[in-house]
């Protein structure tokens, strides 16, 4: 009998330190739900906030699909480190600059340029990127530009034809 009132003795402490514990429990549960509820106010002023600028920085890497045409051309055109023609931006990547493929890239970048994200434009159909911009222009380089080399051909000619003129008798300025 006496080891039925030690086990009886031993399960009323069991209880107590049960009921103990489920106390600590209850207090520990509504301790988690206030908790709750401030995370939840909290991030419901957080979505009332509007969004910072450091938010809307450019991650162009994030924003371009890796393999995608617009994520080709920028890479074209990191590659060149100038504007480019859309005719040659798609030829960089490799594609053929038929009137479907030049409406398409030129779209998709279009829409860039309007959302003043990643891409410019710097004349009609002619797109370059937005981290040009912080750029400082390279010194120009002692080969000669497609335009000073048709300017050049331009006056050559104009000089031969002026002297083929005057040689039969007929002045042009």
């Amino acid at each position: 009998m006496v080891l039925k009132k030690d086990l009886e003795k031993r399960v009323e402490k069991k209880r107590a330190e049960l009921d103990l514990v489920k106390g600590e429990l209850i207090e520990l549960s509504a301790r988690a739900t206030a908790i709750e509820a401030v995370i939840n106010e909290l991030l419901s002023i957080i979505k009332a906030l509007p969004k910072d600028d450091s938010e809307n920085a450019e991650t162009p890497d994030r924003e371009l699909r890796h393999g995608s045409d617009v994520y080709n051309a920028r890479e074209a055109l990191r590659k060149a480190k100038k504007p480019l023609y859309i005719d040659r931006i798609l030829e960089s990547m490799g594609k053929e600059a038929t009137p479907e493929a030049r409406r398409s890239l030129g779209g998709q970048i279009a829409s860039y340029v309007r959302n003043d994200s990643i891409f410019t434009r710097t004349e009609p159909n002619t797109f370059g990127l937005k981290e040009f911009e912080n750029l400082k222009p390279e010194p120009e380089s002692e080969t000669e530009t497609e335009t000073e080399k048709d300017y050049a051909v331009f006056h050559k000619l104009k000089e031969e034809l002026s002297e083929e003129i005057t040689e039969n008798g007929v002045s042009v300025n």
